[in-house]
């Protein structure tokens, strides 16, 4: 989970010219959505060269750190920048991961500003998946590649299945337990089941009936997506 105490970022120009990066400076200009879309990439290009960080999860990461009126809106178009499209219930997953407190009713208010502005579209729903139930609509950034589209697609399939629970947990444990503690990037597939294998001898983690080789590449699948080489 992110540490609230770590000392916020300043974004700086090149010149070190500390600038005010609060949201708020934004000028409703509901006719032009480049506005929006061009003052978000401007908040992303000085994030990267003020911190000389590329990899999503750390942008991500770092993005909740900065010093911002509200970070919801700025830390949720950069998801969207980074990975193109994504269902709510996938961003909320996501948002989750990375240890995000935002909450499921923001991330609602924020996509639908979002949208508003037209800064994202709404595209298709979602097809049904294990679970059935209810279809999600995938948002996407107006340049979404169609290999992104596909991906928020997959995504959505995989969050309906009822292992996505279990799997979701799996890939949490493994990010706070062993990759954050070493700050790491990668991990191995061994090292996975190490310790899939030790949560669920202790009781920490109730495989529920499915099969222990299953999860375990639902797992390695998923910390893939979000980030994290993963070297089988």
């Amino acid at each position: 989970m992110i540490d609230k105490t770590t000392e916020p970022i300043r974004l700086s120009k090149p010149h070190n010219e500390p600038i005010d990066i609060g949201l708020e400076v934004v000028v409703k200009n509901e006719a032009n959505p480049l506005y929006y879309i061009n003052f978000y990439d401007e908040l992303i290009s000085l994030l990267m060269e003020s911190t000389g960080e590329k990899k999503p999860r750390s942008l991500t990461r770092l993005a909740s750190k900065m010093t911002l009126i509200n970070e919801s809106p700025f830390t949720i178009y950069l998801l969207f920048h980074l990975y193109g499209a994504f269902t709510l219930p996938v961003l909320n997953v996501e948002l989750r991961l990375l240890g995000s407190d935002i909450s499921e009713s923001t991330v609602r208010r924020v996509v639908r500003d979002l949208e508003h502005q037209g800064v994202i579209v709404k595209h298709f729903k979602a097809g049904p998946g294990e679970k059935g139930g209810r279809r999600s609509y995938v948002y996407k950034v107006l340049n979404a590649s169609p290999e992104q589209v596909n991906k928020a697609f997959d995504r959505e399939r995989r969050r309906q299945s009822p292992r996505f629970d279990l799997v979701v947990k799996a890939v949490q444990m493994l990010i706070d337990e062993y990759l954050e503690p070493r700050d790491l990037k990668e991990i191995t597939g061994d090292i996975v089941t190490v310790h899939l294998r030790d949560w669920r001898s202790c009781g920490r983690l109730a495989m529920r009936g499915f099969s222990f080789g299953d999860i375990k590449e639902a797992t390695l699948t998923e910390l893939h997506e979000h980030g994290v080489k993963v070297i089988r």
